[in-house]
């Protein structure tokens, strides 16, 4: 799985998350002290979700890390599980929603929001391929069916 918060540096992208579900978290160097360790600069400075502080590049890199587990990236999966483009996630947020994510492009990417009513239509022509238990819940991984075309095949004369 690939939810990633890393080092950017600030520069013309405005959002925080990329098209790819990325999480960045926007450093710029620093003469302050490392506000977790005392290390004396250069250290950097980070931004994030309104968030900010200084850190040196060993402490920032513990952040990031702590934020990578809270997303769920060390999650594990189903034994021979392993995504495929399109697949998608279910996740229970609170009694009765859920979000959904999908892979794409090699990221699981975040779609909505939907009710458990909902979210049982749109699974039903979806095959159950993987579960996983972890920082965010437990996770069902789902697959579209995968039929084999049926009909009546061109003869050539």
């Amino acid at each position: 799985m690939r939810y990633a918060a890393y080092f950017k540096k600030r520069g013309s992208m405005s959002d925080e998350v990329d098209d790819q579900g990325r999480l960045h978290l926007y450093v710029v160097p620093s003469d302050l002290p490392c506000s977790r360790c005392g290390a004396p600069g250069p250290n950097l400075q980070w931004r994030l979700s309104g968030r900010s502080g200084v850190q040196c590049r060993t402490c920032l890199s513990s952040f990031v890390e702590q934020i990578n587990r809270e997303l769920g990236a060390d999650d594990p999966t189903s034994k021979g599980y392993q995504e495929q483009e399109d697949d998608m996630y279910c996740v229970q947020v609170q009694p009765g929603w859920y979000n959904i994510h999908r892979y794409q492009n090699g990221a699981w990417v975040y779609v909505t929001a939907l009710e458990q009513h909902k979210l049982k239509k749109l699974v039903r022509g979806l095959h159950l391929v993987g579960t996983s238990e972890g920082a965010q819940g437990k996770r069902r991984y789902y697959r579209r069916s995968e039929r084999p075309k049926s009909g009546r095949r061109a003869q050539a004369n």
